[in-house]
C-alpha cells in the first residue's frame, strides 16, 4: 500500500473581509489585514507555504502581488497584498523586478484612468486591478 506523503492540505487564501472594518497597508488597518491574511492562509507563506507561526511572534509580511512603486492606488490596494515569508518577500521583490515595471510603467496612466479605486474600502478585484495583476503575473513567468 502506499502512501503518498506528500500532499499538503493547503488553505484556498480566499479572505473573507468584515464589512464594517478597513483594511490596508499601513497601522491599524495593516495588522487588521495582516491578521485576516494569516488566518485565512493558516499561518503559512501564500507562496511558498513555509510556517509563518514562531514561538513568540507572527513572522508574516504584507507583501503587494503587484508593485506598489507602480501607482499610488496599488499602496493601498486590498486585494494587492498577500501575506508571505520573509524569504519570498524579499526574493519576489527582486526578480524581474525592473523589467515589470518597465514593461507596465507606459499602461499605468491608462490603468488609473480605467481605475474605481476605493482604497482601504476596497474589498474585491476592480477590472483595471485584475488586468494589472494577470500582466504581471505573465511577466513573472
Amino acid at each position: 500500500m502506499e502512501e503518498n506523503i506528500y500532499v499538503l492540505d493547503m488553505p484556498d487564501f480566499k479572505p473573507v473581509y468584515e464589512q464594517n472594518l478597513e483594511y490596508g497597508y499601513h497601522g491599524k488597518r495593516g495588522e487588521q489585514l495582516k491578521q485576516l491574511l494569516l488566518g485565512t492562509s493558516d499561518y503559512h507563506c501564500m507562496y511558498c507555504f513555509a510556517s509563518l507561526k514562531g514561538d513568540r511572534t507572527d513572522l508574516g509580511e504584507i507583501e503587494h502581488s503587484v508593485e506598489k512603486v507602480l501607482s499610488r492606488y496599488l499602496v493601498e490596494c486590498v486585494p494587492n497584498m498577500a501575506v508571505t515569508c520573509e524569504n519570498c518577500n524579499q526574493s519576489l521583490k527582486r526578480t524581474g523586478e525592473k523589467q515589470r515595471k518597465d514593461n507596465m510603467a507606459p499602461y499605468i496612466e491608462e490603468f488609473e484612468k480605467n481605475l474605481n479605486c476605493q482604497g482601504t474600502k476596497c474589498k474585491a478585484f476592480c477590472k483595471a486591478y485584475a488586468e494589472k495583476r494577470n500582466e504581471t503575473d505573465s511577466d513573472r513567468r
